[in-house]
């Protein structure tokens, strides 16, 4: 069976940076298959890749839901006075030109790949985003 995805796109559009300090950034997002599948490894890497190319530091994300306890100790955390700034930033993941996805239109997926729970979900809230197919 093949591994689909969608769109980092849509799911970083609906969602808040909430926290971005020290090497880490915390993001809310509002429904938690968005949460699922911006915690998955090619997610955070790519999200790690835009912190570095936008502010030149290389953050680790971590995506909570909005409203959950994790979402309101990482507002609590950025309300708070600054701490002293850390010596050395992180490094950056190594990027990867080619990652092994392609683009896959909806129509052609099998039955079954619609029945998986993460992709379900997220083409009911989503159902324009684009879909991927690891090869």
């Amino acid at each position: 069976m093949a591994i689909h995805r969608i769109d980092i796109y849509t799911c970083f559009s609906k969602s808040t940076l909430v926290y971005a300090g020290g090497a880490r950034a915390v993001i809310a997002a509002p429904q938690p298959f968005i949460v699922q599948a911006c915690n998955t490894e090619a997610f955070q890497k790519i999200t790690a890749e835009a912190f570095q190319k936008c502010t030149g530091r290389a953050l680790v994300p971590h995506t909570v839901l909005k409203g959950s306890p994790d979402d309101l100790r990482a507002r609590e955390e950025a309300s708070a006075p600054p701490a002293a700034p850390s010596a050395q930033p992180a490094p950056a993941p190594a990027a990867s030109p080619d990652d092994g996805y392609t683009a896959v239109d909806r129509s052609a997926l099998p039955p079954e790949a619609l029945k998986d729970p993460l992709l379900a979900a997220a083409l009911k809230i989503a159902p324009d985003c684009d879909i991927y197919e690891k090869k």
